[in-house]
């Protein structure tokens, strides 16, 4: 069986600010450039700030449904954290922005705790 709580880790480095990179991860246009699992995302009425709540459309394996995130923390050009609640999982996740340079190290963390006892979020898993 997986574990109850897992946490991946990733980077990435990119060729252009802080600034701009965290204008794109922020903009609710361009989610679905970047989460390739979101289908659809609700237009927000302001920019991204602390405490919001955002509503987006997911599919993955085979299965589309609803999420609500919350924005748990944001610091311009320097981060973003967001919790989320799906039918198969809880999850927190947080991207930081490291200048590197001329360029932008991001490093992402995100912990899932799923909801089933079976691990539904990751389906090809048995247990």
């Amino acid at each position: 069986m997986a574990p109850r709580d897992t946490r991946v880790r990733a980077s990435v480095e990119i060729a252009a600010t802080p600034k701009r990179v965290f204008f794109y991860l922020t903009d609710q246009d361009r989610v679905k450039r970047w989460q390739h699992d979101v289908v659809e995302t609700q237009p927000l009425p302001e920019r991204l700030q602390t405490g919001m709540l955002l509503r987006s459309t997911i599919q993955e394996y085979g299965r589309r449904f609803e999420v609500e995130v919350r924005v748990a923390a944001l610091a311009a050009n320097e981060y973003v954290g967001y919790e989320m609640e799906a039918p198969t999982a809880s999850v927190r996740s947080e991207y930081r922005l490291v200048l590197q340079g001329a360029n932008t190290r991001v490093e992402s963390t995100a912990w899932f705790s799923p909801k089933d006892s079976r691990d539904s979020c990751c389906p090809y898993w048995e247990g």
